[in-house]
């Protein structure tokens, strides 16, 4: 049986005619410089007056950073969490104190970024008040002590510059107009500067309940 299929199914090889394909495989197109060119205008649905333009690359742009902040940030932070003050305060404070100056020295002998003077830099234990740290951070614990024996920021500010017996003789901001236009424009720069809504015109509420006892 097995016979009789091969003989049925066999094929004479030397019968068999292989023919070329009719239709020659085409060359693969070479690529042009614009591959819009490979599209039947047709298909693109442009009107006449729209031109297409090579994209450009995206220009990098650098975020322009507070003077204060880019070369001080890392010493105001510090100052903030060592003393709880709002680290936009204590810009505020330098900015109107000295404008980022480390070396600046007021006619009154104040020196450094937050303007110490001498006796208040020697009390604070400040080696060197022309040091950025030390006197950020020497002008943060001056200021919070302030804040802490006043419990209000605007009289808090007036004795950081009128000091803290004025501000005790008067009872409130004294009527001198550099102490007045101070607390003003501190006051101004941290709330324009200050992510929060400068509600923090007192010290936390722990530190008021502790006065009250």
């Amino acid at each position: 049986m097995e016979k009789v299929l091969e003989e049925q199914y066999k094929v004479d090889r030397d019968d068999v005619e292989i023919k070329p394909i009719k239709q020659p495989v085409q060359e693969a197109l070479p690529l042009k410089e614009n591959p819009l060119d490979l599209v039947p205008k047709q298909m693109l649905q442009l009107k006449p007056d729209v031109v297409i333009k090579p994209l450009e690359k995206p220009q990098k742009t650098e975020a322009v950073s507070d003077p204060i902040t880019k070369n001080f940030g890392r010493i105001i932070d510090n100052a903030s969490r060592q003393t709880g003050l709002h680290a936009s305060l204590i810009r505020a404070v330098i900015q109107v104190e000295s404008g980022g100056d480390p070396n600046a020295i007021s006619p009154t002998g104040a020196g450094g970024l937050m303007q110490l003077m001498d006796s208040t830099a020697q009390e604070l234990g400040v080696t060197d008040r022309f040091d950025p740290e030390e006197n950020v951070l020497s002008g943060s614990r001056y200021l919070a002590k302030m804040l802490d024996r006043f419990g209000e920021l605007k009289l808090a500010l007036a004795a950081y510059n009128a000091g803290p017996g004025t501000v005790e003789q008067y009872g409130d901001i004294p009527p001198f107009r550099e102490t007045e236009q101070y607390v003003e424009r501190v006051i101004r720069e941290f709330t324009s500067h200050s992510e929060q809504n400068a509600t923090m015109l007192k010290r936390s509420d722990d530190v008021t309940d502790k006065d009250s006892e």
